[in-house]
């Protein structure tokens, strides 16, 4: 830019990337909404955030995966499948799947609790199939497929939709829950004020 000096560019720069930082915030707020529809314990959705890098004109918005090793599997999709009890156990503890005493289901309903598995006429699942119907997490358009136990050694294949409803971003025939990509495709509907404001302020 010819006539103006390195510093008012430095400076232009600055502003520009104060900007980028509001507008990423408000997506971060926007996202935490959105994973709290399917949260177990906030890992993932207290781990999206923002932040300025160090060339001055870029910011990064989105989820650590070091923070939530689990997010890319539930942003992509991942085909249905059976998780052992000894990988998922704490995860059944807190929301009673696959628990049963005295023969019916436990449900709790603080999900900072456990259910005590020794208790009398406790009886635990050998683990829990992701991704099945009843799930609550979200299929990509056209359903997914799974092989499921149909007794004395035989198995079904079955073709279905989960109730947690369809999602355009998840990969073909997978389950997950995106946040960031619904997210970011509204990006445009972020307030020019937002911007505005962030550059303002620097």
């Amino acid at each position: 830019m010819a006539g103006v000096s390195r510093k008012v560019i430095q400076e232009m720069r600055r502003r520009h990337q104060a900007g980028l930082h509001a507008v990423a915030v408000e997506l971060t707020n926007r996202a935490k909404v959105e994973a709290t529809r399917h949260t177990d314990n906030g890992t993932r959705r207290n781990s999206i955030t923002q932040s300025k890098e160090v060339d001055g004109r870029t910011v990064l918005w989105g989820i650590p995966i070091g923070a939530a090793p689990h997010a890319p599997y539930l942003e992509a999709g991942f085909r249905p499948h059976w998780v052992p009890a000894r990988h998922i156990g704490v995860w059944m503890q807190r929301h009673g799947v696959g628990i049963l005493r005295h023969g019916k289901a436990v449900r709790v309903s603080d999900r900072r609790k456990r259910i005590n598995l020794r208790a009398r006429g406790t009886s635990v699942a050998l683990g829990v199939f992701v991704g099945g119907p009843g799930s609550t997490l979200q299929t990509a358009p056209g359903g997914t497929t799974a092989r499921f136990f149909a007794g004395r050694g035989r198995f079904r294949t079955w073709h279905y939709h989960t109730k947690g409803g369809t999602s355009r971003y998840l990969r073909t025939g997978t389950v997950g829950h995106p946040i960031l990509q619904p997210v970011a495709a509204q990006a445009h509907t972020v307030p020019l004020e937002v911007f505005v404001r962030g550059a303002t302020r620097a």
